[in-house]
C-alpha cells in the first residue's frame, strides 16, 4: 500500500503546487502523466495481468497467419500492437508498457484540451476514480475510453466525421466502445427535439443490444462470456446513485468559471452519458449482470471530466463535493481489491521475448 499512497499524495500535491503557481501547471501535469504511465507500465502484475500473458502466448505459440492472428488479441487494434512488439523481439512486459503510454497520452491530450494545459486536476480525479480498474488492470478498455474522451471533443466542437473515426478507432481496442456512437449521437443536446431523439436513441440502443447479446450468446465464445448470472446488483444500483447525484450537485454548483458554453456543453454530456450507465444498469438486468455492469463502467468513466473541470475552474463548493466525491471512487477500488496486490517492478527480462 506505500507505493499507492505515495503516489496518490504526489498527485495531491502536484495538484495542490499548481494551483499556487499557475506558470509551472502545464509541465506539471506532463510530468505527472508520465509518472502514471510509468506506474502502470512498470508493474509486475495485476488483476487481469495472467488474461493477458494467456493472449500473448497464444499469439506466439499458435501458428496462425496474418491479418487472422491479430483476433487472438480479442479486438483487432489491440492484437496489432501484440503482434507488432513480438515481431520486434520485444517481450509481454513491453505490451503492459505500451498501452499504458497509449493510454496516458491520449488522455493528458484530452484533458489538455479540456482544462488548457492544467492537467493535474483530472490525473488526481481519475487516480481516485478509474485509474487502478484501467490503466493498471483492463488496459484495452483503458485505451477505448482515451479514444473516446477525444471523440467527444471532436463532436462538441462540431467535427462529426472525426468523432465517428475516432471512435471506430476506440471500438478496435475495445468492442463496447461502440455503444458510445448512438448514446453520444446527438450531443450537444439543444432543445426538446435534440433531447426526445437523444432518449429515442438510448431506449434504441438498449432494445437492439439487448436483442443481439440474446441472438449471439450461443454462437459467440465472447458473449458467452458474459451470460449467466441475471439480475440486478442493487448495491451497485444504489452506489450508481449516489454517484450521479454527486456530480448533479458538483455540476450545479461549478459557478461561472466551470460554466462557460464549452464547458456546459462538456459537463452535461458526461452527466447524460453516466444517467445512461444507470439506466443499462438497470435495463439489462435480466440478460446478463456482467454485461449491465461493463456498460455501466464504460459510461461512469466519462465522470472525471466533470471531476476535473470543478477542481481546475470551479468553486470551494464545487471542490468539497469533488473531494468527497474522490474520497468514494478511492474507498471502492480498495473495497474490490485493486490496490490489494503489493507493487513491485516487472523483471527487466521480461521487456524481450
Amino acid at each position: 500500500m506505500l507505493a499507492y499512497g505515495t503516489l496518490m499524495t504526489t498527485g495531491a500535491l502536484t495538484y495542490l503546487f499548481g494551483q499556487l503557481a499557475p506558470a509551472s501547471r502545464r509541465l506539471l501535469g506532463w510530468l505527472f502523466a508520465l509518472l502514471l504511465a510509468g506506474f502502470a507500465g512498470l508493474r509486475s502484475t495485476s488483476t487481469d495481468f495472467e488474461e493477458y500473458e494467456v493472449l500473448w502466448n497464444l499469439m506466439l505459440e499458435l501458428d496462425v497467419e496474418f491479418p487472422a492472428r491479430l483476433f487472438l488479441g480479442k479486438d483487432i487494434l489491440f492484437g496489432a500492437i501484440m503482434d507488432a512488439l513480438q515481431r520486434m523481439g520485444a517481450g509481454l512486459q513491453a505490451l503492459m508498457l505500451a498501452a499504458a503510454i497509449i493510454s496516458v497520452s491520449l488522455k493528458q491530450i484530452a484533458f489538455s484540451r479540456v482544462l488548457d494545459g492544467n492537467t493535474a486536476p483530472a490525473w488526481l480525479a481519475i487516480l481516485c476514480t478509474t485509474f487502478f480498474l484501467h490503466e493498471f488492470t483492463q488496459i484495452r478498455i483503458a485505451i477505448a475510453i482515451s479514444f473516446c474522451f477525444l471523440a467527444l471533443l471532436e463532436l462538441l466542437e462540431g467535427r462529426r466525421l472525426s468523432w465517428l473515426l475516432i471512435t471506430l478507432i476506440a471500438a478496435g481496442f475495445h468492442a463496447s466502445a461502440l455503444i458510445f456512437i448512438p448514446l453520444s449521437a446527438m450531443f450537444p443536446l439543444r432543445g426538446l427535439r435534440d433531447t426526445t431523439l437523444w432518449l429515442a436513441s438510448v431506449a434504441a440502443t438498449t432494445a437492439l443490444a439487448t436483442a443481439l447479446f440474446q441472438g449471439f450468446q450461443d454462437t459467440d465464445g465472447r458473449i458467452a462470456m458474459h451470460a449467466g448470472e441475471l439480475g440486478t446488483n442493487w448495491t451497485a444500483v444504489m452506489i450508481g446513485i449516489v454517484k450521479l447525484s454527486g456530480l448533479i450537485l458538483i455540476a450545479k454548483t461549478l459557478g461561472p468559471a466551470g460554466r462557460t458554453e464549452r464547458k456546459h456543453q462538456l459537463v452535461s454530456s458526461c452527466l447524460l452519458l453516466a444517467a445512461c450507465g444507470l439506466i443499462m444498469l438497470v435495463a439489462f438486468r435480466n440478460v446478463s449482470a456482467a454485461l449491465a455492469f461493463r456498460i455501466y463502467e464504460f459510461c461512469d468513466a466519462f465522470a472525471v471530466l466533470v471531476l476535473a473541470v470543478s477542481l481546475a475552474s470551479g468553486t470551494n463548493l464545487s471542490r468539497i463535493l469533488t473531494v468527497a466525491y474522490c474520497l468514494l471512487g478511492l474507498i471502492l477500488q480498495v473495497r474490490v481489491g485493486l490496490l490489494s496486490m503489493p507493487y513491485e517492478f516487472a523483471p527487466v527480462t521480461r521487456f524481450v521475448l
